[in-house]
């Protein structure tokens, strides 16, 4: 039943006139799977960064900024995703009173 499925939602090799040819790590069009290869026309490759020190305030919020060394060697790279600082800019406005008096010391007693 999933290869009838996979016939009906093929992704075609060419998207609004880009060509699309699967790189090395991908599996050949003859592949399992191939079918949902999707070429960096759609999805752009990351642009890779070089290893330094981000100075982050989170819009502000933060009196003192923080200094984070992002490596970028190994998972994600030791980047600062916009996920991680929706959500710290999240919490420090919506829970900024709660955290005044927390403290990883309290937390670990």
């Amino acid at each position: 039943m999933a290869s009838d499925l996979s016939r009906h939602h093929h992704i075609p090799d060419t998207v609004e006139g880009d060509d699309y040819t699967p790189t090395p790590s991908e599996p050949g069009s003859d592949s399992e799977g191939s079918h949902l290869l999707i070429g960096e026309s759609l999805i752009p490759v990351r642009e890779r960064k070089p290893p330094g020190t981000t100075v982050v305030t989170i819009d502000g919020l933060l009196k003192d900024p923080l200094l984070l060394m992002e490596d970028l060697k190994e998972g994600c790279g030791g980047q600062l995703w916009p996920a991680g600082l929706l959500l710290s800019r999240y919490m420090l406005e919506e829970h900024a009173t709660d955290l005044v008096e927390w403290s990883w010391e309290q937390e670990a007693v």
